[in-house]
């Protein structure tokens, strides 16, 4: 069976990401450090959700991991490269992870998981566990196997699709703010936020969450008579905007 046969799809994206930077190094293999870059491209969101109180995080660790590059001659990006050996562990312990803690597929913050614990295990009679290097690097920042745990273990907490390249792109934005907003309001939980996106392909309708959300608020007492016909009525206009062609879309003449 393949590695990557039980990845979601972000977390294999993370891995083509992670060619590209091993190529752009100039690099023979997939390094764990490339890894790390594909994740920090992929899904810079889990860094935030693991460490909220550092809004520059992502920008930080690519930079740190730009100097490690330095300024080499990159190789084609028509070859495949191998996974190094420290990487293939890293790929193997992301399954480890995701088996651990009982979640249906690996995900993003399985990769970081890993990423975190790969290599630490190994030890024998001549030779210790040897620290992976972007193990030192996100320990540095504050990014530890516990604290990363304690944030992603109840379930995947970003979404394996969340396509947002259409004209609903600026209602999804706006659905991610708010849910943001009643996650930390305890209205209901990240891990089924997460959820539902997954039960969607592509951007949310304004069906797919905004009347969950209707009736979560309900079921909380937080909404007044007035406020849920507000809300509903904000949701039938989203609806029809929907619904409404995409100007690009050709037209058919009526016959």
């Amino acid at each position: 069976m393949s590695l990557f046969a039980r990845y979601s799809p972000r977390a294999r994206r993370v891995i083509f990401y992670s060619l590209h930077f091993a190529h752009k190094a100039g690099s023979g293999y997939i390094e764990p450090e490339h890894i790390l870059e594909g994740l920090l491209t992929e899904d810079p969101r889990l860094f935030n959700l693991v460490l909220p109180e550092r809004p520059n995080l992502v920008k930080e660790l690519k930079d740190e991991l730009a100097t490690w590059r330095g300024n080499p001659t990159p190789q084609t990006e028509k070859r495949d490269l191998p996974l190094s050996p420290t990487a293939r562990e890293v790929v193997a312990t992301a399954g480890t992870e995701q088996e651990r803690l009982g979640h249906t597929n690996i995900a993003t913050q399985h990769l970081l998981l890993a990423l975190l614990a790969a290599g630490r295990q190994k030890s024998g009679w001549f030779r210790k566990g040897a620290e992976l290097r972007v193990q030192q690097l996100l320990v540095k920042h504050g990014i530890t196997p516990e604290l990363t745990e304690s944030k992603t273990s109840g379930g995947i907490v970003t979404p394996s699709t969340w396509v947002l390249d259409d004209r609903l792109v600026a209602l999804n934005a706006q659905i991610a703010a708010l849910a943001e907003l009643l996650v930390e309001k305890h209205i209901f939980t990240r891990v089924e936020f997460v959820a539902l996106l997954d039960r969607n392909e592509g951007p949310l309708a304004p069906e797919a969450f905004l009347l969950p959300l209707i009736e979560a608020l309900e079921k909380n007492g937080t909404l007044s008579v007035d406020e849920q016909k507000k809300i509903e009525a904000v949701t039938v206009d989203a609806g029809a905007l929907a619904d409404q062609p995409h100007p690009d879309t050709p037209q058919t003449p009526s016959s």
